[in-house]
């Protein structure tokens, strides 16, 4: 407290009047000022941390990420962001892809996945680091990289994030060309201090939090904090919800008076159900490539904006471990030497039932089967009756030609170069000469060699000749392909396909990511040159281990066979392909979840096929010999293989029994219907070859021993 005195030891001097009433005024206001206490000013160090915890804005004073030097954004000379504490409270963020939606410069991209990944300056930002540290949160090469999930971290455990945009390789062992974000961890406080959220959202979800933070013992020297959370949330899709739980907990311990050293630990457990691909558009305007025809939107669907075209059982699980460990040295000198250390292990497992569009040309679904067709023209021709569809596509080919020969008309009188003609048809008739000279001399047979080589006349010369000159110009003749009648079948066969059914493919990818990295660094002042400078000096190691398999199930839709007569009979029943393709529509749902387990990197898997379930198939026995040993033929291609026979049914005497028909006759065959056809042992067929990719890909690195 600092306060005016309230005595004053004048020198004497000649007074004035003036000189007087100025004395009066000042000691009668020192005399009303020692009766007021200014407020109490305290000076205190910044803190070490740089935390935005209680700072209220929406910037930070330093960050060290892009040099690692803390110093102020203004002076670092990259592009730099910081999402501070405030901000993300303000705005109720609690996940990176919504963090990095409000940071300049970054683009959050949905790879059509399950997957969320960050573009800075058009590279992805796959490395991501926690304190300085950097992880691959990237997905692989290929297909797999939509459904290859690292999940973020809840950020309830971070106290700000610092963004870089562009290289950064000076303080990261990587040198990712986009940029990097680091994002900095709570760490505990002096004094007790507990924050309770719970939040809730118009669809149903919810969230809650606790922070707890605060000294362990009396001394001061030891502090810890714990953060939990628990959040269930919801989307406007039918079915689409997820679930997810996280602990968070770190302790500091004072190294005496010279360092410190920090010990944490965190643990996320994720599950949701993906949604994959979105909503399928009502099929309007579809587009007709040349020489194509498709099926033409007929009664266009336009499903809710809530409708999920998954299954009930596709999962996206993932569990998150991170330890990690710091220690800070501060020298004599003031140089901060500091060690840190940091492992985590990812398990993710996602597997996804949904509809993919395969055909780019497709507008969306079609709420019925097609009753007209388009080609190029981009008119709709009825498919009945068939005559006038085919009449159509003549029309088609007689307008183009029409074309072709007014043009081919005005070449003759306005480019056709008479020499030049002259010039190949000599030449033309100087190599059929040639040709028939050669067949005389190979077949000897002038009524077999003339019709080939000999001069068909001017006429079709110069035709040929001009059609060429104008395929030089890009001008063809190509009528009959462009609007064959091929193209009514094309579309008309697929009326009930195009627009209608979409493929369906059950995929799963697992994944095991071990990663852990080491990082030591060395900062402070040094004058040199009557100057001050900062100097840092780092390493930084990263390793990481990885496993995962990718599963891609070509799913096919198969049915009994229906009885087609008495000469095939023995294949009715028996499970086949659905000639309606393999495509499903999409409002179809409760697809079984496959049985992943069978699909192996080896092959050869047979699995159950629901669609045949009351499927049969002949039962057949080895044939053997008087031995009772297999016997075997030779095939074709010289090798030998067993021989097998139908199982017959057997009346109580050991007799076949034979076949009868609608009427209880008995059931014959053959050009004179006398051969007589027996009934044969049936059993189930509901077991078909699995059709898939399976992808492996590990990288594990092993010490190396030396003889």
């Amino acid at each position: 407290m600092r306060t005016f005195p309230s005595n004053l030891k004048l020198i004497p001097h000649h007074f004035s009047l003036l000189s007087s009433a100025l004395f009066l005024s000042l000691h009668s206001a020192m005399t009303y000022a020692s009766e007021i206490e200014l407020e109490q000013i305290n000076v205190v160090e910044e803190s070490p941390t740089n935390s935005t915890e209680k700072s209220q804005s929406y910037t930070i004073k330093s960050m060290n990420t892009a040099t690692g030097l803390r110093i102020s954004g203004k002076d670092t000379p990259q592009s730099v962001s910081v999402i501070t504490q405030k901000r993300l409270n303000d705005k109720a963020i609690h996940t990176l892809e919504e963090a990095m939606q409000n940071t300049a410069g970054m683009n959050v991209v949905r790879d059509s996945g399950l997957q969320t990944r960050f573009l800075s300056r058009g590279f992805y930002v796959d490395q991501i680091g926690e304190d300085g540290i950097t992880t691959n949160v990237g997905g692989r090469s290929g297909y797999t990289a939509k459904i290859d999930v690292s999940p973020s971290t809840d950020l309830a455990i971070y106290d700000h994030i610092e963004v870089v945009r562009g290289a950064s390789g000076l303080t990261q062992s990587n040198s990712e060309p986009g940029g990097t974000i680091n994002l900095i961890r709570k760490r505990p406080t002096d004094k007790f201090q507990h924050l309770g959220e719970i939040d809730f959202d118009h669809r149903g979800g919810w969230r809650t939090m606790l922070d707890v933070s605060g000294k362990m013992n009396p001394q001061n020297t030891v502090r810890g904090r714990l953060i939990g959370v628990q959040e269930k949330s919801r989307s406007f899709k039918d079915k689409v919800h997820g679930k997810k739980s996280m602990i968070y907990g770190v302790t500091e311990t004072n190294i005496g008076d010279i360092g410190l050293f920090t010990l944490g630990a965190m643990y996320q457990k994720i599950s949701e159900v993906p949604d994959f691909a979105g909503v399928i558009l009502p099929c309007e305007n579809p587009q007709v490539s040349a020489f194509s025809s498709r099926p033409a939107c007929n009664n266009p669907l336009t499903l809710p904006r809530n409708t999920y075209l998954g299954e009930d059982w596709s999962r996206l699980k993932g569990d998150k471990y991170n330890l990690f460990t710091e220690s800070k040295f501060v020298l004599d000198n003031g140089w901060e030497l500091k060690i840190e250390a940091s492992y985590s292990k990812n398990n993710s497992d996602a597997k996804v039932g949904q509809f993919f569009i395969k055909d780019e040309h497709a507008a969306g679904i079609s709420g019925s089967d097609a009753d007209a067709f388009l080609t190029e023209k981009g008119e709709v021709i009825p498919f009945y009756p068939k005559a006038e569809a085919l009449a159509k596509l003549k029309g088609y080919r007689q307008e183009v030609t029409a074309q072709y020969e007014k043009r081919k008309a005005d070449y003759l009188a306005h480019q056709f170069n008479a020499a030049e003609f002259a010039q190949y048809r000599a030449q033309r008739m100087q190599s059929r000469q040639a040709g028939f000279a050669q067949c005389m001399e190979e077949v000897g047979l002038d009524f077999l060699c003339e019709p080939n080589w000999a001069d068909p006349g001017e006429n079709v010369d110069k035709k040929e000749y001009v059609d060429k000159k104008l395929v030089e110009e890009g001008i063809i003749n190509n009528a009959a392909n462009r609007f064959s009648d091929r193209l009514y079948d094309s579309a008309f066969n697929n009326r009930g396909i195009t627009n209608r059914r979409f493929n369906y493919m059950p995929m799963r990818h697992q994944k095991k990511d071990e990663q852990y990295g080491i990082k030591l660094s060395l900062n402070g002042t040094y004058e040199l040159f009557d100057r001050s400078h900062d100097f840092y000096l780092g390493y930084a190691f990263n390793n990481e281990n990885i496993q995962s398999q990718y599963l891609e199930i070509f799913q096919k839709r198969y049915r009994p066979r229906p009885s087609t007569g008495a000469i095939h009979s023995q294949y009715d029943g028996r499970c086949e392909e659905d000639p309606i393709g393999s495509d499903s529509l999409p409002t179809e749902t409760g697809r079984p979840e496959p049985a992943w387990d069978k699909y192996t990197e080896h092959g050869n898997v047979r699995v159950y096929e629901p669609g045949c379930k009351d499927a049969l198939i002949t039962k057949y026995k080895p044939v053997l010999d008087q031995n009772g040993k297999q016997v075997y033929r030779e095939n074709d291609f010289g090798r030998l293989v067993p021989i097998y026979e139908p199982e017959y049914v057997r009346d109580a005497n050991g007799n076949k029994v034979q076949e009868t028909d609608a009427d209880g006759n008995p059931l014959f065959v053959g050009f004179n219907g006398t051969t007589p056809v027996y009934k044969e042992v049936k059993i189930p067929d509901d077991y078909v070859d699995a059709l898939y990719n399976y992808a492996k890909y590990v990288n594990k690195i092993k010490p190396i021993r030396l003889p």
